[in-house]
């Protein structure tokens, strides 16, 4: 069997002012204060975990954070971490 020949890769990064709009970066502070309450909590990992993946993917579609149903997360706390961030919603 003949030895893979590795390739370039042409260097897919770019600037953030280009690379990001501004409700790419609205959604990436939401996920941020999303994960920040996650991991700063102290239930289990897990629950919170199953809850954190589908609040993202409410977030990636374009749902404002005070209309993502959150039971285990709390979502007054991701609120205040948005609020103390600057993101207000």
């Amino acid at each position: 069997m003949p030895k893979a020949q590795p390739r370039a890769v042409q260097n897919t990064v770019a600037l953030h002012s280009k690379r990001f709009r501004g409700t790419d970066r609205e959604a990436i502070r939401k996920i941020r204060a999303l994960y920040m309450v996650v991991y700063n909590s102290d239930h289990s990992l897990i629950p919170l975990a199953v809850e954190l993946f589908h609040a993202v993917g409410a977030i990636l579609e374009g749902t404002p954070m005070r209309h993502i149903d959150l039971r285990l997360v709390d979502k007054d706390a991701v609120l205040r971490e948005l609020k103390e961030a600057g993101e207000i919603e």
